[in-house]
């Protein structure tokens, strides 16, 4: 197969990113000549190849040249099967069955991506440049909210009376501007709707939707976007992400240049839960963000009855102009507008109520209708549950996939949606075919975005079908992660920046597919972390490895003690305390197992996590000291140092409940010619004699 039409689209996405491609194209007199062409791959930063069936010599020597040099490499095929056929069709190459085999098993290790046409391989090409080069003019599409859903948030939007024109001049001066809020007070609707009006102000070229840190690092060099960050900390409960790892990094790279410069023009949005955004306070770098970017929605107060009646008469003319419902519905809905904003009081119930329960709304259904809308989560549970019932398996299937990932682009979530339909015909031998993700985002378009990042509209959409997954489709989701199994034991190359790697989108997938199945089905989930885990920190999947293990620890909290004895010997600083606080955690209800993954960590070159250990074994102590004061005493006595003081500091509050078991320790260590022990020693037996009964507690 040739593949001229397809170099043709590479060059022109990769001329489009400002950068000038080197190809035999351009430069006919090169033909392949090897030495002309070593000369240019070492010359160059990145090393794009387009595959199909035939390999040649020349394609194998650049290949080499490329590995050799240490180039980044990207691999893009017409056909997944390509290389797993490892190449039927050879021109004439005179290589040994050992060459080729290191050849294809490299080749398979860049995690190359298979494209279908132009647009997705321009795609594609965007986002692999983009992971490694400071300069990239266009925009990816995959993040860009098209105007027409502007245009319908501007209609439907009401703001609320107290707080919104400090959002915005908030979100004006500053650049950056933080939404809290409880669900469905409108924070998502708020935020759009602050961009579009800097948008027509500024002039922005695009407005952005991004919830992880890989995709908005993709927008780094721009100057002139408004970003919205929808849930970064997590959409129902916070979640340990790089986003909050990085988020001082995002206030910096957009809101703070941007106020200094007044050539950027970057506006940052961040929408969060309220008691979500709390723990990322204190979990998270967002602390280190202004205070005076923050504001918070509440539910009473901030709308009055007369703004929750005009959001549902906006909705109503919306729908009523789009044909969705007719004027008797719509009549029906108006002259019951009080009752309705009444019973429901949340903007987004309201929406919810005009979206899904006017059409059909009679005098006799009304009640039941409001109801209902008040109850978002269960009634789309109900509605997933019915494409059962309808055998509309096809979409039942997708909007599964699109639950467990969460903020993808159309491609990724197209090829594991295909695979995934594959495992369910040979399941249960069922012949179900593939539809085109456009079509399965049309045909659910109330509850998922239509553009953009395929994802579910509002959080709540989300969790009533996670609930439902939960209750009766575990098989399903056991059977989705053999999907993903090939991704986990693809090897990291060697020859990738690690920032390429953080951005690796198979990696995300399996992230967001672990957040939801650790909870679900945690021994199988736990299986396929342990294989992530291997190439965790080159992939830059630290933060989010950590926030699946607790998620898994809270189903079983000892089968994640071996990961987090592998993690703490990382010595990352946003990693320290998070893990201390699982151990802390988990001693509760395992200690001894606990203890002994600390001796195992006193005995390696992991004397950052010291100070930790003697301050939860303190804790311990006071109620188990027999458990603790050796492992104690061993701190004290090792060569190293650090955590010494802490150690001491351990004894002492356990020495104020148990001194008779201090006792026989501080006589040992008072034997030790150890001069910073001495006076902290000293002290604590003079004290603990003091006591009038040094005695056992009973």
């Amino acid at each position: 197969m040739s593949l001229n039409s397809e170099r043709k689209w590479a060059i022109e996405t990769i001329r489009e990113l400002e950068h000038e491609p080197v190809a035999f194209e351009l430069d006919p007199a090169s033909g392949h000549v090897w030495e002309w062409w070593r000369r240019r791959i070492i010359d160059s930063d990145i090393f794009v190849l387009l595959i199909d069936s035939d390999i040649s010599l020349p394609v194998f020597d650049e290949v080499e040249t490329a590995r050799k040099h240490k180039k980044c490499i990207f691999v893009f095929a017409k056909d997944e099967d390509i290389l797993r056929r490892k190449g039927k069709s050879l021109q004439n190459l005179n290589l040994s069955v050992g060459d080729l085999e290191r050849f294809y098993n490299f080749v398979s290790s860049m995690k190359f991506k298979v494209f279908q046409d132009r647009d997705d391989l321009r795609r594609e090409i965007i986002r692999v440049i983009a992971s490694i080069s400071p300069k990239l003019s266009s925009i990816p599409d995959f993040l860009v909210i098209q105007d027409w859903e502007l245009q319908r948030i501007r209609a439907l939007y009401v703001p609320p009376i107290r707080k919104f024109e400090r959002a915005q001049s908030i979100l004006d001066s500053r650049r950056f501007l933080i939404i809290a809020g409880p669900p469905h007070v409108g924070k998502t609707s708020m935020a759009y709707y602050l961009l579009s009006l800097m948008k027509d102000k500024y002039n922005l070229d695009a407005i952005v939707r991004c919830t992880e840190y890989h995709d908005i690092s993709l927008l780094f060099s721009q100057k002139n976007v408004g970003v919205l960050l929808d849930d970064p900390f997590g959409k129902v409960k916070f979640e340990s992400t790089s986003m909050g790892q990085y988020i001082d990094e995002v206030y910096e790279k957009f809101a703070a240049i941007s106020k200094e410069n007044a050539n950027n023009n970057n506006f940052v949005v961040i929408t969060c839960r309220e008691e979500v955004f709390e723990e990322a306070l204190e979990n998270t770098k967002v602390s280190e963000v202004p205070k005076d970017t923050i504001i918070q929605i509440l539910q009473e107060g901030d709308y009055s009855t007369d703004d929750l009646i005009k959001i549902l008469k906006n909705h109503l003319d919306y729908y009523v102009s789009k044909n969705s419902i007719d004027y008797e519905e719509f009549a029906m809905a108006e002259t019951h507008a009080h009752k309705i904003v009444k019973a429901l009081r949340f903007p987004h119930n309201i929406g919810f109520f005009v979206e899904n329960f006017v059409k059909g709304l009679t005098a006799d259904n009304i009640d039941t209708a409001i109801e209902n809308a008040g109850k978002i989560k269960e009634e789309v549970e109900k509605w997933y549950s019915r494409l059962d019932k309808n055998k509309d398996y096809e979409l039942k299937f997708f909007v599964f996939t699109a639950a467990l990932l969460p903020d993808s682009d159309s491609s990724a979530l197209g090829e594991l949606y295909s695979a995934f339909i594959n495992e369910i015909n040979k399941e249960h031998n069922m012949k179900l075919s593939t539809p085109s993700i456009g079509y399965m985002r049309s045909k659910c378009n109330v509850y998922i975005t239509e553009s953009g990042l395929v994802n579910f509209k509002h959080p709540s959409y989300l969790e009533g079908i996670i609930n439902r997954i939960r209750k009766q489709q575990s098989d399903d989701l056991v059977l989705f992660l053999k999907c993903i199994q090939p991704i986990v034991l693809q090897p990291v190359s060697p020859f990738q920046s690690a920032l390429s790697q953080r951005l690796s989108g198979n990696v995300w997938d399996v992230i967001h597919v672990l957040r939801v199945s650790a909870t679900i089905v945690p021994d199988h989930s736990l299986r396929l972390l342990e294989g992530l885990m291997k190439n965790a920190r080159e992939r830059g999947i630290l933060a989010e490895i950590f926030g699946i293990i607790e998620r898994i620890g809270e189903a079983n909290p000892t089968s994640i003690l071996p990961l987090l004895e592998e993690l703490a010997k990382i010595n990352e600083d946003y990693l320290r305390d998070n893990i201390s606080h699982a151990f802390d955690k988990i001693i509760k209800t395992e200690p001894q197992r606990t203890l002994v993954c600390f001796r195992n960590l006193i005995g390696t070159k992991a004397w950052y996590l010291r100070p930790c250990i003697a301050s939860i074994m303190a804790k311990i102590g006071r109620d188990n000291p027999d458990m603790v004061i050796p492992i104690l005493e061993e701190l004290i006595l090792d060569g190293t140092h650090y955590g010494k003081s802490d150690a001491v500091d351990a004894l002492i509050t356990i020495g104020r409940e148990w001194p008779i078991k201090v006792m026989p320790v501080l006589e040992r260590l008072s034997q030790k010619k150890d001069n910073r022990l001495k006076y902290s020693v000293e002290w604590l037996a003079a004290e603990l004699r003091k006591r009038p009964d040094l005695t056992e507690k009973k």
